[in-house]
C-alpha cells in the first residue's frame, strides 16, 4: 500500500470479508476519504479498489452474492463483482489504510 497517498485522518468505517475465494479469504475496508481498499492476503498488503467510486467517502459495505455493496455518503450504493476485485494485484507490504504509524 502506498501511504503517501493516504491521508493522515483516514479512517476505516466498515470492514467486509468474503470468505468464497479458493485461495483464501478476501477482505475489504471502506474509508471516510479513501474509497474501498482489498486484502488478498489476510490484510498483510493492500491496494485501492476504486474504478468507477466518484464518492471516497464509504460508510458501508456488504457483500451480496458475487458483488461487494459500498454505501458512500453522497453518491449512493456503488455495486462491483468480486471477480473484479480480487483479481488486483498487491502493490506493497503496509499496514490497514487509516491506522496509525509509530
Amino acid at each position: 500500500m502506498n501511504t503517501s497517498k493516504i491521508s493522515s485522518n483516514t479512517s476505516i468505517c466498515s470492514l467486509a470479508v468474503d470468505t468464497s475465494g479458493v485461495s483464501g479469504p478476501y477482505m475489504f475496508a471502506g474509508t471516510n476519504d479513501d474509497g474501498v481498499w482489498v486484502s488478498t492476503d489476510g490484510g498483510t498488503t493492500w491496494a485501492a479498489a476504486n474504478r468507477g467510486l466518484t464518492d471516497p467517502c464509504v460508510y458501508s459495505l456488504a457483500i451480496s452474492g458475487p458483488y461487494l455493496l459500498a454505501g458512500t455518503n453522497v453518491s449512493g450504493v456503488w455495486k462491483r463483482p468480486l471477480s473484479e476485485l480480487t483479481a488486483i494485484h498487491e502493490l506493497s507490504a503496509g499496514n490497514v489504510p487509516g491506522a496509525s504509524h509509530y
